[in-house]
């Protein structure tokens, strides 16, 4: 099943096109959390962890 992006857009244009580019606009900006809060949390957890 193509994300829910795509769907919206392939219903509103016949065509998947614009759906894929905002998918791949979106992609990075799910990347740069990942890589600066969740990668911080880890390293914090880690270092608790290894305190006790």
């Amino acid at each position: 099943m193509p994300p829910l992006i795509m769907r919206f857009a392939n219903g509103r244009t016949d065509s998947y096109a614009i759906g894929l580019w905002r998918l791949s606009a979106t992609a990075p900006l799910t990347l740069l959390p990942t890589l600066t809060v969740v990668r911080r949390t880890a390293r914090r957890h880690d270092e608790e962890m290894s305190i006790s």
